[in-house]
């Protein structure tokens, strides 16, 4: 994966993270609660282990054939 591709990926996953982040806090003070609990940790979990895969992956060097 060439690094423009994977900071396009990174991008769309800091989007996406923000907007379910956001969805967590908002369902949980509408339910009384006033932290985001274990499924806010699981959220944030997710999207670290996004971000290490995408960047650990090596670069495909498919042209050197």
């Amino acid at each position: 994966m060439e690094k423009s591709t994977k900071i396009i990926v990174t991008v769309v996953i800091v989007v996406a993270f923000i907007l379910s982040w956001m969805l967590v806090v908002f369902l949980m003070e509408s339910s009384g609660r006033g932290t985001p609990g274990i499924i806010g940790m699981a959220v944030m979990c997710v999207f670290i282990a996004a971000l290490r895969a995408i960047w650990k992956k090596p670069k495909d060097d498919w042209r050197k054939e």
